[in-house]
């Protein structure tokens, strides 16, 4: 029997990483209860972050992220499955208000934690201009490795 979910599990793992070479389809809700469809993201750089808003690590990484003009061309996608009003207080805190590339996405269902796998919080996800994945990280990330395969890439 344990042969039988170890086997399972590495499928699972090697169809996630099939599936979301290039940029997945998926829905959600933004903050401000608009739908957000992945199909009208059509060029990158993408970064898709996986965050919860009383992670200390998150809100040091999304601060950094939210004020570094080598992203200003980046587009960025937090996902939480934290509460809208959650989500909502946490971009009053941590996001600034001209910041115009950043997009919050309540995962209230877990959809989009079951398309990429989620194991941990944080977890990033970088795509390149052709939305095809370069790099993904789990835990924290430093904002100069995130440039480097953002420009690399």
């Amino acid at each position: 029997m344990l042969v039988v979910i170890i086997i399972k599990k590495q499928h699972r793992i090697k169809t996630v990483r099939e599936n979301i070479k290039k940029l997945p389809l998926f829905e959600a809700k933004n903050i401000n209860d608009s739908l957000i469809k992945s199909d009208h993201i059509t060029s990158g750089p993408l970064i898709i972050l996986f965050f919860h808003p009383d992670c200390e690590i998150c809100q040091s990484e999304i601060t950094i992220l939210s004020s570094d003009p080598g992203l200003a061309n980046c587009s960025v996608c937090l996902v939480s499955y934290a509460t809208e009003d959650d989500c909502r207080q946490f971009a009053l805190q941590y996001i600034p208000e001209n910041n115009q590339n950043i997009e919050i996405l309540i995962d209230s269902d877990y959809k989009l934690s079951e398309i990429f796998g989620l194991t941990a919080i944080p977890s990033f996800y970088l795509y390149g201009t052709d939305l095809n994945l370069i790099k993904s990280f789990i835990g924290p990330v430093s904002i100069t490795t995130i440039l480097k395969y953002l420009t690399d890439g």
